[in-house]
């Protein structure tokens, strides 16, 4: 189907899976801005925290599911030494395309997390990881474990890990009939809906993305990052929104 780059209006090809292609990728940012709440204003805050992040000549940033390399833009310019290297992974190459467009000054791989984990071989010294809405398309719990403790690993010493995801429910577990989850999802409708989504391109998205999409709690995204190492007192809230959240670990 047609996509209207002017808009943003799309509907995926494939009505049981949501696919990062070259359609999407030219109109990822505006989709994002209107489908993820707060998604400018977290990249402001990794900005800011990164502004206080004691960072040395040779550190590594990576950023892994780069898309088109907001991330990696929004930690240099909280950084004010020049000597760190940047890196970005991503399974879709018209995404990672316009990324080494916006940073030239950064590196690039394709990688598919689920068949080829991580470039590790790459890895040292990494000040910044950022896991942007990117472990939520991996349907493996103990994928998402392992990935986050080679990234652990692969940190330096006071090193900063984020995590943004779309999270099953906000806050505690709800009883079977809390209404609380349905009413933040009508809520994020209407923010959809007020961002200019027409019904058709939401009921679309929504079914493909049941076919490529697994949001977790935030509990497991917690456990998960004690699983991979890091100690549950560094670990913080950056935000929360509807059913969408971020979290801030420091080793």
């Amino acid at each position: 189907m047609a996509v209207e780059l002017e808009t943003g209006r799309h509907i995926p090809k494939n009505p049981d899976r949501f696919v990062f292609d070259e359609e999407v990728a030219p109109i990822f940012d505006n989709m994002a801005r209107r489908s993820l709440p707060l998604y400018e204003h977290v990249y402001d805050m990794v900005r800011e925290v990164c502004r206080d992040v004691a960072v040395y000549p040779g550190d590594q940033v990576w950023d892994f599911g780069v898309s088109t390399g907001r991330g990696l833009r929004a930690v240099r310019a909280g950084f004010d030494e020049p000597l760190v290297d940047y890196w970005g992974c991503d399974i879709s190459q018209p995404m990672l395309d316009i990324a080494s467009e916006r940073c030239p000054w950064a590196r690039f791989r394709r990688v598919d997390f689920e068949g080829d984990g991580l470039p590790v071989a790459d890895m040292r010294n990494v000040r910044v990881a950022l896991w942007a809405w990117t472990l939520q398309f991996l349907p493996d719990y103990e994928l998402r474990v392992r990935l986050l403790s080679e990234t652990y690993d692969r940190m330096a010493p006071g090193g900063v890990l984020f995590l943004m995801e779309k999270w099953q429910h906000a806050g505690v577990q709800p009883v079977a009939t809390s209404p609380v989850p349905p009413a933040l999802q009508r809520a994020y409708m209407h923010f959809r809906r007020d961002n200019g989504y027409m019904a058709d391109e939401i009921v679309a998205k929504s079914t493909a993305l049941k076919g490529a999409m697994w949001p977790w709690s935030r509990a497991e995204a917690v456990n998960a990052l004690v699983l991979a190492g890091f100690e549950v007192e560094n670990i913080t809230g950056l935000y929360q929104m509807f059913n969408f959240g971020g979290l801030v670990a420091v080793k």
